[in-house]
């Protein structure tokens, strides 16, 4: 059997971090963090990209 860890990550007062929210931002940092490698290789500015996003 597993345990489940419940839906929140974190809860502070009435603000709370779910797991759906968590695993979201990472995704995001982590595709940024990225294209912003891919951007270095090609030899574009990784700025621009920031711009975009």
């Amino acid at each position: 059997m597993f345990a489940s860890p419940g839906p929140f990550v974190l809860q502070i007062g009435p603000l709370s971090l779910r797991w759906y929210g968590l695993l979201f931002a990472t995704g995001v940092m982590l595709g940024t963090w990225l294209a912003q490698r891919e951007a270095v290789r090609r030899g574009e500015d990784p700025e621009q990209l920031l711009n975009v996003i």
